[in-house]
């Protein structure tokens, strides 16, 4: 079962002590401290749980972005490469490397699109034994008649 107010780190451990990074004198993210509360299922579905996100995509997401939203995007660029290179395979091993990193935010106090609905899809991946994709096909797409709805294209699905 999952609950809304289930802590995080009651179905993945490693968002058990988890710590923010505060802002320096410059604005950045600087030192860090212990998260006052856990963060629970909610703060992922609501996107207050903290955690951040990379670069947004387009070739004008870094002129779009202030000092303080580009240093955040450079502590996720090390993940992002990690998959572009093949180093990340799987949303387990994502979810694994973002809890290592800081939230950018206390859980709970503020809202900021960020990986939360990753790490959902990891726990319905726990939940249910399949892959995110295959759990969805199953639960969701199929019954709906949504046959042709995939995460990506191959071959001669890719027509439009």
């Amino acid at each position: 079962a999952l609950g809304l107010d289930d802590l995080l780190s009651g179905h993945l451990p490693a968002f058990k002590e988890m710590h923010v990074a505060l802002e320096g004198d410059d604005g950045l993210p600087g030192r860090t401290v212990p998260a006052r509360v856990p963060i629970t299922i909610r703060h992922l579905l609501t996107h207050t749980s903290g955690i951040s996100c990379g670069l947004s995509s387009g070739i004008d997401g870094p002129k779009r972005r202030g000092a303080r939203e580009l240093a955040w995007c450079a502590c996720y660029e090390p993940l992002v490469q990690g998959v572009d290179c093949g180093e990340i395979r799987s949303l387990r091993q994502w979810v694994a490397e973002l809890a290592k990193l800081p939230l950018q935010s206390q859980p709970g106090q503020h809202y900021g699109y960020g990986y939360s609905y990753d790490i959902l899809g990891h726990i319905v991946e726990l939940k249910t034994g399949l892959s995110l994709e295959r759990a969805l096909r199953r639960r969701i797409f199929a019954p709906l008649g949504m046959h042709d709805t995939r995460f990506s294209l191959q071959g001669a699905g890719a027509q439009a």
